[in-house]
């Protein structure tokens, strides 16, 4: 099964568990993606690209008041990764404490 699939099978069944967009997290905040709000082909392939994928953890390193970008880190991954508001508030996920 590809990524594309997965994620539109997590966000078919997982939309009513998790309200948390990515865009609220800021530095320091852990989590886990649970679901991408959107059915678009090439956004969710510009996703799974980056490993950006159901069930990945990551960590927020950065937060820029000025534009509202994310900097994050996959697990498992040392390339940071920066995110425009565009694309975090389509992004849900689960945060860990």
């Amino acid at each position: 099964m590809d990524y594309q699939g997965t994620i539109l099978r997590w966000t078919l069944t997982q939309a009513a568990e998790s309200r948390q967009p990515l865009s609220e997290l800021r530095r320091g905040q852990k989590g886990t993606v649970q679901w991408v709000r959107s059915v678009d082909s090439p956004f969710l392939r510009y996703l799974s690209s980056l490993g950006i994928i159901p069930g990945v953890g990551f960590e927020v390193i950065e937060f820029s008041p000025f534009d509202g970008n994310l900097t994050i880190l996959l697990e498992n991954d040392q390339i940071p990764q920066v995110l425009g508001p565009a694309v975090t508030g389509q992004i849900f996920i689960e945060t860990m404490e």
